[in-house]
């Protein structure tokens, strides 16, 4: 009889729980006995593969809202080499400071932590995270409740930071910024949208390492466009806004600290003209993708300096705003491959003649462009790659 045989003869007369072959397992000191036990043992196998997981996402269960520390104390002792732990997205959205506790002990090789809806995030919490992740590079904090001193001590403890989503954190102002662009020297990818009291002073001294900005309906002005530029690294950069935005704000764009951007959203800045249209397309001739949905001030000259300068131009949205000047485009943009437009423009007259102008151009409807914040690390990747 095969060993797998005899160990499931074994467990139907003397049951044994996960933990117990846990304990087990972890009495094979050698590697080479704890490879043969695995390939004769599905449990040992199975149990050999949670060893060396690298990612995990704990939820809570029974529609309980807090989970056991014990449990999350489990979790990590038996997946002891993890480096991406998700505690966030609605999973466990009542962390208390005990809860965290087992990162005192496990906390060594996470690299990624999301947190994402963990309401109860506090200063104290976030000081454990510090003490306990030193290699922390990725942190995820949509709408939670830290403020800036708890940055403060984030970006202190965890100097190899380089991505943080900080979306709809209401109580971050332009101080907790500060901390992160002064301490965090590797600092390359930021989410602040809509945090409404972030108004861009904090970007004073921008490092050169920032290549990604997701900033869309904060409440900036031309000076705080002219600091998010100022470290001529960005390769990403969102300033679309439910309201109106002037062009004197987005200015700053097309003066020559962005001209590495390959990626530009000002999607619904309804006050935007030609003037500032030419300058970012004078000052920012490596754009692959530029949304432009709402633009509905945009005229000839506008449409002709794309058409112009914007020679690298692939995915362009023009949803709302699709007047005669898109077959300028069409004429001199030869990278071009996407249109992105509104459903119910796809029979207008202009994309018509488009379509005769350009059949090599894919036209698609828009997909709401805060369905795209969840992808704006990925989207990043995408344009850093190229």
């Amino acid at each position: 009889m095969g060993g797998d045989s005899c160990l499931r003869c074994c467990t139907r007369q003397l049951p044994l729980d996960y933990d117990t072959w846990y304990c087990i397992f972890q009495k094979l000191n050698s590697l080479i006995d704890q490879n043969s036990f695995g390939l004769t043992c599905v449990t040992f196998r199975n149990i050999q593969n949670s060893t060396s997981r690298r990612c995990l996402k704990i939820r809570c269960s029974n529609n309980n809202s807090i989970i056991d520390s014990f449990i999350i104390d489990k979790l990590l002792n038996r997946h002891s080499k993890l480096e991406k732990l998700t505690l966030g997205c609605y999973g466990c959205p009542h962390l208390t400071y005990s809860c965290l506790t087992p990162l005192l002990k496990y906390g060594s090789t996470l690299r990624s932590l999301n947190l994402d809806h963990c309401n109860s995030i506090r200063e104290t919490q976030l000081k454990l995270i510090a003490s306990a992740c030193p290699l922390l590079s990725v942190i995820s904090l949509t709408i939670t409740s830290i403020t800036d001193g708890g940055l403060q001590v984030l970006s202190k403890s965890c100097k190899y930071l380089n991505e943080v989503n900080l979306f709809g954190c209401y109580n971050i102002t332009d101080n907790g910024i500060y901390f992160l662009i002064q301490n965090c020297h590797q600092l390359r990818a930021l989410i602040i949208s809509q945090c409404g009291l972030i108004h861009g002073v904090g970007f004073r001294e921008c490092s050169p390492t920032l290549a990604c900005l997701e900033a869309f309906n904060c409440d900036l002005d031309s000076k705080a466009v002219s600091r998010i530029v100022s470290g001529g690294g960005l390769e990403y950069l969102n300033l679309g806004t439910y309201g109106s935005r002037g062009s004197t704000v987005l200015e700053p764009i097309g003066l020559g600290f962005a001209s590495k951007l390959k990626c530009l959203n000002i999607a619904r800045c309804s006050l935007v003209d030609d003037d500032v249209i030419i300058k970012i397309s004078r000052g920012c001739p490596l754009l692959q993708e530029w949304n432009l949905t709402g633009c509905n001030m945009i005229w000839i000259p506008g449409w002709k300096s794309i058409g112009k300068y914007c020679q690298n131009l692939e995915t362009l949205h023009v949803g709302y705003c699709i007047g005669r000047g898109l077959l300028y485009v069409g004429a001199g943009c030869k990278r071009l491959s996407v249109i992105v437009i509104e459903e119910n423009q796809n029979t207008s007259e202009i994309i018509g003649l488009f379509k005769l102008q350009r059949e090599d151009v894919e036209i698609k409807t828009k997909v709401p462009w805060h369905d795209a914040r969840s992808r704006v690390f990925k989207t990043y990747e995408k344009y850093r790659a190229g």
